[in-house]
């Protein structure tokens, strides 16, 4: 049985991947997928069959390693272990915002993709930003509620949101300001990084051009307070109010793209003039 924070981002996800097939399910249908940072492997399960073959993959230190319900290939996050020209498509949900390794991941996704084939990503905008900061308050009250009247061990969902915080300081610092949910930046550059201009701007440094993107049609904040409270119907009702959570963006390779030099400056300098 998958614990409830799992089972809910299930939701949350089946919900997004019904929208994205109403948006591109042709690049899925009959084609050879791989799926890059699967979690659990649950939508790689829907879309395997849809697709001729379908693979995932995830690295070994993944939130979801001990709730994994198809297999994945394992890998070390920036090799992707195929041939060259192996894949029609190259799909991820919510992965970016995490890469480590981005100009070697991404230049393994122009290797092993077939010409003419395409990546479609699912990420997060600077709506989803925006409510996970400003529910942040609220969630860590209900965490501390929930810490002084249960006194048992974290949920693993919480055990998440507080990786890394180990001193009582740093713990009490997490009380008062939110945390990054990506790997660059800090929370208050996220709400520039996620904007789909910056997205779009991402991939074009790693050689890849974002021929198209579109919201998903449903709000929700990164703590997901309400949980089911709020049907699917109503989060959709919702994004035409307060934005969509995320959005879909559909890359193709970039043609005689030739990797540049990184320097310090120019690593350190993503989270500037992304206000488009």
């Amino acid at each position: 049985m998958l614990p409830d924070w799992v089972d809910r981002v299930h939701t949350f996800r089946a919900a997004e991947l019904q929208r994205l097939l109403q948006q591109h399910g042709r690049w899925f249908y009959g084609k050879d997928l791989l799926e890059i940072g699967s979690g659990s492997g649950f939508q790689l399960q829907i879309l395997s069959s849809i697709c001729r073959s379908s693979v995932g993959l995830e690295t070994p230190a993944s939130w979801y390693r001990d709730n994994r319900i198809v297999d994945l290939v394992e890998y070390d996050g920036s090799r992707i272990p195929f041939p060259d020209a192996s894949f029609d498509i190259i799909f991820s949900s919510h992965v970016l915002q995490f890469l480590t390794e981005e100009h070697g991941l991404y230049d393994e996704m122009r290797r092993v993709l077939r010409p003419g084939g395409v990546a479609i990503h699912v990420v997060p905008t600077a709506t989803w930003r925006l409510w996970t900061s400003i529910f942040h308050y609220p969630a860590q009250a209900q965490l501390l509620i929930r810490r002084l009247l249960a006194r048992r061990q974290l949920r693993v969902a919480d055990r998440m949101r507080m990786e890394g915080v180990t001193s009582p300081w740093l713990r009490r610092v997490n009380l008062l300001l939110p945390r990054r949910h990506g790997a660059r930046g800090n929370w208050f550059t996220e709400h520039l990084i996620f904007q789909s201009g910056a997205w779009h701007r991402t991939l074009a440094r790693h050689g890849w051009i974002a021929e198209r993107s579109k919201p998903l049609g449903l709000w929700y904040s990164g703590y997901l307070l309400a949980g089911r409270a709020l049907s699917m119907r109503s989060r959709s009702r919702l994004s035409r109010i307060l934005g969509s959570s995320s959005i879909t963006i559909l890359a193709s390779p970039a043609q005689g793209f030739v990797r540049q030099a990184v320097t310090a400056d120019d690593s350190s300098s993503d989270a500037k003039g992304l206000g488009a």
